[in-house]
């Protein structure tokens, strides 16, 4: 039956013995045309409805959606916004046909009214996001980060997030752009986004690989460069193996498959950084000075982002005061460092007080801070937020 230039086929009673549920089935043309379809319907109402029973099946929105019709689609989200989700026999959801058909602007447009669009999983687990991510289109990477930041939390089959697929398709552009949203900028969209970037940049495929992980065995020495920036890595983190990023660059050194000496140094020189020198215990103060930093950094910046133009403007004169105020004590913070002859008197002190049966007194460990814990992390932060890190500057190295 032809219908003003719109094809739907209809199967005649001898091919419904054939299909299940005896369905027949709409197949909607190129045209996109909104008067042919309730044409349709008037002549079987429940059409749409045996359409969606079918497990796995091309719709008239797959169509629409390979064709781009943008009001066609918009029509059949009231009608039947199940055809959103449902997957043809190839895997795939409407999102992901108008994606490979280069059919931005429809998908643009759908997942502004409906955000979870983005999030909608194909064969293999894939999203949109993950299909935009895989092809490198940086354009729709941003735009869609901004519509639905959950998407950075969506995992495939294989367990892996955005940041995985970007690696392994050499979308080094894309990946480091997500790295710095997650760092500076899910905090403009998020609640609690404090604790994203931590969570997806640690985050283990089936296998246990981190992102880091993968960058290591790849032999991406600027991927790695870059990840090590950011205060949220876990650099000691083990996969299945028990292998950390480092146990794996001297596992490929030792079987000479690549020269990977780069890596090794700048994974050494980060390892060696969480430990105090001499001692080997973990740099505990540091690593509360970095995590309760970021929670403030996240405070301060959305402050800012409230604030009228005028206040702004104001709070960006006073920041730059501070800047210059604050810039040569960034070398030496304020009261300087404990080092280790501090504390080797300091443990003699401890031993005899010790011994003669009176309290001990406290030890500093070289490399901390002389001033209260409190202080040395409030210079620190007011020193970094100020440091020209504010999140609408896309161009900022994430650290």
């Amino acid at each position: 039956m032809h219908v003003q230039g719109q094809t739907f086929c209809f199967q005649g009673p001898e091919m419904e013995e054939k299909e299940p549920n005896g369905i027949r089935r709409l197949e909607a043309g190129e045209t996109g045309s909104i008067e042919s379809l309730y044409e349709i319907i008037h002549q079987d109402a429940f059409i749409l409805e045996r359409i969606d029973q079918v497990p796995f099946i091309d719709t008239p929105l797959h169509k629409a959606a390979s064709a781009g019709h943008i009001a066609f689609a918009i029509e059949m989200m009231t009608l039947k916004p199940s055809f959103f989700r449902k997957l043809n026999p190839d895997g795939l959801s409407p999102m992901h046909l108008a994606l490979r058909n280069d059919r931005f602007q429809w998908v643009l447009m759908l997942s502004k009214i409906d955000k979870s669009l983005l999030r909608v999983k194909a064969r293999e687990g894939m999203t949109p996001f993950h299909y935009v991510v895989e092809k490198g289109n940086l354009n729709l990477i941003k735009q869609f980060l901004e519509i639905s930041p959950e998407c950075t939390i969506d995992l495939t089959v294989k367990g892996e997030t955005a940041l995985h697929i970007a690696l392994k398709e050499d979308r080094v552009e894309a990946l480091v752009y997500i790295v710095h949203w997650l760092h500076r900028r899910c905090f403009q969209y998020v609640e609690n986004a404090e604790y994203w970037p931590r969570k997806v940049l640690n985050w283990g495929d089936l296998e246990g690989n981190t992102v880091l992980h993968v960058a290591a065995k790849r032999n991406e020495s600027q991927v790695v460069k870059r990840l090590l920036l950011t205060n949220q890595i876990d650099k000691e983190a083990r996969n299945s193996e028990g292998l950390t990023a480092l146990d794996i660059i001297e596992r490929e050194r030792h079987r000479n498959l690549v020269n990977n000496d780069e890596i090794r140094l700048m994974l050494c020189r980060s390892v060696q950084n969480l430990k105090f020198s001499g001692f080997g215990q973990p740099k505990a103060f540091f690593a509360k000075i970095i995590n309760n930093f970021f929670h403030i950094e996240v405070a301060l910046c959305r402050a800012s982002l409230n604030m009228r133009n005028e206040t702004r403007s104001a709070f960006l004169v006073v920041a730059g005061l501070i800047l210059a105020a604050t810039y040569n004590a960034s070398l030496n913070p304020p009261g300087g460092l404990w080092t280790s002859a501090d504390r080797s008197a300091s443990m003699n002190i401890s031993s005899n007080h010790t011994l003669n049966g009176t309290s001990s007194s406290p030890q500093h460990m070289p490399g901390t801070s002389i001033t209260g814990e409190a202080q040395f992390f409030l210079f620190w932060t007011l020193l970094r937020h100020f440091h020209g890190n504010h999140p609408s500057n896309p161009s900022l190295e994430f650290s």
